[in-house]
């Protein structure tokens, strides 16, 4: 039995091993509707760091569900959830993100346990 649905862009080197026969159209709607993600900041131990980040979501008129800090030894992690209308904003968080000093990883998750 399959693991369900998996969603490959059609750049993906792995797409040319499926069968074709099995491929579904999948897109973001464009209507305006807002999908909750998971954003998974790891930062280092820097004054300023989580004003800079939501800062920037504050820009981007981002906004933020749930948040959440846990502290670690020189660092720590920040868990956000994000209403995200399109995936094109999710690059351009990356991409803005990634760029504030004491950030060294960014990822994002549909949900917590993944």
């Amino acid at each position: 039995m399959g693991a369900g649905v998996t969603i490959h862009k059609t750049s993906c080197k792995n797409i040319k091993i499926f069968d074709k026969e099995r491929f579904l159209d999948a897109y973001w709607a464009k209507s305006g509707y807002s999908r909750p993600v998971i954003a998974v900041v790891r930062v280092t131990n820097k004054v300023g760091i989580l004003s800079n980040i939501t800062k920037i979501l504050s820009k981007m008129e981002i906004n933020i569900e749930n948040f959440a800090v846990n502290k670690s030894e020189g660092g720590g992690e920040i868990l956000m959830t994000l209403s995200i209308k399109d995936i094109e904003i999710l690059k351009k968080i990356k991409q803005k993100i990634s760029r504030v000093p004491g950030v060294t990883t960014l990822e994002f998750k549909r949900n917590i346990n993944e």
